[in-house]
């Protein structure tokens, strides 16, 4: 997609066209569903879409919010949104309950609102509450600061949540003879203006990053192993795949 399209117009021209076709594997354990994927689509424009595979289709959305979750599909995420509406980042520090005044002892009261668990729904609205009021940056670099703070919020090391041995599947549960505990693996940022893709492992604390137009030139297919960037000693990706 990246080497073929410039805006995600023209992505989606192509998907409405049957331009390519898509495979999706059966997760066994998964109760062999088809794999649940979902891909957000991002321009320099701008531009947000979103693409699922439901039902065996090929479903593509605009992406109003700018940032998306897994299941349940996108539009049901935009409609759930609406529970939502009072969400505000100013805080109300002042009250009164009868004759007694209260007052906060503390900024940040605007969060009480916010869904705390981790569950996807959950996620998607904190995702966009941060997306909404995150101040905009002036610069590329800013913004990259901006952002990997905001994605410190999702960062879920193991343990934080346990799920029960389950002899069941579905959506994106999976079987297990033992207790299991969802962590993230790796978190991605990306820096479309300047072509700078960053990447954090769960064994990180800080992000390796990868110029793009550097690897321009690259003829031949390269990869970097997580192990590899665990033991990174520089933030230049580069390196690991041009050295």
């Amino acid at each position: 997609m990246l080497g073929n399209f410039k805006t995600t117009a023209e992505v989606k021209e192509a998907i409405a066209s049957n331009e390519f076709d898509v495979w999706l594997p059966n997760i066994e354990a998964m109760g062999n569903v088809l794999a649940p994927v979902h891909f957000a689509v991002y321009d320099k424009m701008g531009g947000a879409i979103v693409i699922e595979f439901v039902g065996g289709e090929t479903q593509v959305y605009d992406n109003p919010v700018g940032v998306m979750t897994n299941d349940p599909p996108f539009p049901w995420h935009l409609e759930h949104m609406n529970n939502y509406a009072r969400l505000t980042n100013v805080d109300k520090n002042s009250g009164q309950f009868q004759a007694l005044e209260v007052e906060a002892p503390d900024s940040g009261g605007a969060l009480a609102g916010l869904p705390s668990s981790n569950t996807l729904p959950d996620r998607f609205v904190k995702a966009a509450y941060y997306a909404n009021y995150a101040l905009e940056a002036s610069s590329p670099e800013e913004a990259i600061q901006t952002l990997s703070h905001v994605m410190n919020n999702f960062d879920r090391p193991s343990g934080i949540t346990i799920d029960e041995p389950s002899n069941t599947s579905g959506g994106e549960a999976v079987q297990s003879e033992s207790a299991t505990s969802e962590a993230t693996f790796f978190t991605v940022m990306n820096d479309l203006s300047q072509g700078h893709f960053y990447i954090r492992t769960i064994k990180q604390i800080n992000y390796v990053r990868f110029d793009m137009r550097e690897l321009a030139g690259l003829e031949a297919v390269t990869t970097v192993s997580f192990q590899r960037l665990n033991s990174a000693t520089s933030w230049d990706g580069n390196e690991l795949l041009l050295n």
